[in-house]
């Protein structure tokens, strides 16, 4: 009996410790506005519809459906607007202030706005966005990738970049553009 709860004692000791020692996700940035049907889900977690204040976290996913879109203040200054029916997820976000600082947001479907923080300012390597068919770097930019799917309303199906300002490139493993 005195074994059994040796055991049990330190087996929820030891649980306590590994649960203490799991990385905390970091905070990518915070819900500024949103409207109509949102949703935001971590990895094996239950989505949740967001709130305005609330915090968004690295590897979360963000989604909209139609009518609907989302502006998110992001941790390095940024600001990022997902628009109607489009999901994104914050693959990477580091924002620390230092030269490991670092974004990749993919982009599976539909359309964002991204006036880019000090990341795209200031280690504009370390800065992307990835759709299905390409990855989108910045030299300092407010940009709006989109990816269309086959049978979206939008348009003809591929990933688009519109350069409000600032210079943007896309690359493939055939080319730069």
């Amino acid at each position: 009996m005195i074994a059994a709860r040796l055991f049990l004692v330190a087996t929820l000791l030891l649980a306590a410790l590994a649960q203490a020692q799991a990385p905390q996700p970091r905070v990518a940035g915070k819900i500024e506005f949103t409207d109509g049907i949102v949703q935001v889900e971590a990895k094996g977690k239950k989505a949740r519809r967001p709130a305005v204040g609330e915090s968004v976290l690295e590897g979360e996913s963000i989604a909209t459906s139609g009518q609907s879109e989302i502006h998110l203040n992001m941790a390095d200054g940024a600001s990022l607007i997902v628009r109607e029916r489009s999901r994104i997820t914050l693959t990477e976000y580091v924002a620390d202030g230092g030269d490991k600082d670092r974004s990749l947001i993919e982009l599976t479907r539909g359309a964002m706005r991204s006036i880019t923080g000090w990341i795209g300012q200031y280690n504009r390597s370390n800065y992307k966005i990835r759709t299905p068919l390409v990855t989108i770097g910045v030299r300092g930019t407010d940009h709006e990738p989109t990816h269309l799917e086959e049978g979206d309303p939008r348009g003809a199906p591929g990933s688009y970049d519109k350069v409000n300002e600032g210079r943007a490139f896309m690359e493939t493993p055939q080319g730069t553009v």
